[in-house]
């Protein structure tokens, strides 16, 4: 809402805008938790958006300090085909799928593909279209969990380490 508050001679107008808290929708991402031995799976067809997670992901993980060997690893498909192939061992390996809704070259949906391949737990859809309430009902039908693409960069990340790698027991 907007309220005119006072005019002011030489001093000009002040508004008052209220903004009402809404609750963000049950399938929005807004903390990625990693693991050091976490393999992510990037599946889009557009070669930037895997070089702009490489860049988040290593900026927000670059003051952590890790044995040799002991970094979540990142894999890029470019698309369902390549990660229904396994390409790169991804499929077999991934721990956390970041999958694209839509393809230019492919029919299947990226909530159809994580439903195909069973791997509903450990994806996340990645989208320009998540304010479409067809992929929306899609998403939450499926039970997964989305992240709009412009929400990329302000994503945080958080490394759960475990007592093996801080020297505990």
């Amino acid at each position: 809402s907007l309220l005119l508050d006072w005019t002011e001679p030489r001093r000009g107008t002040s508004f008052v805008v209220t903004l009402n808290v809404v609750p963000a929708p049950s399938w929005f991402v807004d903390t990625i938790v990693l693991e050091s031995t976490s393999v992510i799976v990037i599946v889009d067809d557009e070669g930037d958006v895997a070089d702009l997670w490489q860049k988040q992901i290593a900026a927000r993980l670059k003051n952590i300090r890790l044995p040799e060997g002991h970094r979540p690893d990142i894999v890029s498909v470019s698309g369902p085909a390549a990660l229904r192939t396994d390409r790169q061992g991804a499929l077999a390996r991934g721990t956390l799928f970041l999958v694209d809704f839509q393809y230019r070259d492919e029919a299947t949906s990226g909530v159809e593909l994580v439903k195909e391949l069973g791997i509903e737990s450990r994806s996340i859809i990645v989208t320009n279209f998540f304010d479409n309430p067809d992929v929306e009902a899609a998403v939450t039908n499926a039970g997964l969990r989305m992240l709009p693409k412009a929400d990329m960069a302000s994503t945080k990340f958080r490394l759960a380490i475990s007592s093996r790698e801080t020297g505990g027991a």
